[in-house]
């Protein structure tokens, strides 16, 4: 074998420090969690947690590669009660999320908006159809709206919240819009200037 810590569940928490930061690297036993730079969690959950009070509170993905390809973040599901098992997901599942949450006061469990990853329609053998959503928060709300959605055949979907409406080119920017058809080019055109 090699080292083992807390064999037997022992819950002992383990520590490096560096030069300046006697948490770089905490394993909190209790909660079963990676902190850097705490030792404690952030309140939010989640096995692996970054806390800092600057911008070291940052994940950064590199790639150095001599080819077009860059650094990737991959975000899975299953339907599988147990790890290593790939049980098929269904349609409507949501497959990954990346969540912006604010202390609004009281804590930190307020999102402002989320970008969803879900699957929109019957998954099979190496075929995943998925949709992309967007949701926003409202001054005042509490829960997320989707505001905007890119479906498994490409479509934009806008929905603008009640009496709201759908800006395409906000601001003084003298853009064109262009809606085509299969046999024309301009089959809607805004000239912006």
């Amino acid at each position: 074998g090699g080292a083992v810590f807390n064999e037997g569940s022992a819950d002992v928490d383990f520590r490096i420090e560096s030069n300046d930061d006697a948490n770089c690297f905490f394993i909190d036993a209790n909660n079963n969690n990676i902190i850097l730079g705490n030792n404690s969690g952030d309140g939010l959950g989640g096995k692996l947690q970054v806390v800092a009070v600057d911008s070291s509170a940052t994940v950064a993905v590199h790639r150095a590669s001599a080819d077009s390809a860059g650094a990737q973040l991959f975000l899975s599901s299953s339907r599988a009660a147990s790890l290593n098992d790939d049980t098929i997901v269904q349609d409507g599942d949501t497959l990954g999320s990346i969540v912006a949450l604010g202390a609004d006061g009281t804590d930190r469990n307020s999102a402002a908006g989320s970008i969803n990853f879900q699957v929109d329609g019957t998954p099979g053998g190496n075929d995943m159809p998925g949709r992309i959503t967007f949701k926003t928060t409202s001054d005042g709300g509490v829960t997320q709206t989707e505001r905007m959605r890119i479906n498994s055949l490409g479509a934009l979907v806008v929905t603008p919240a009640a009496g709201g409406h759908a800006v395409f080119n906000e601001g003084s920017i003298d853009a064109d819009f262009r809606v085509e058809s299969n046999a024309l080019t301009h089959a809607f055109f805004v000239d912006g200037g």
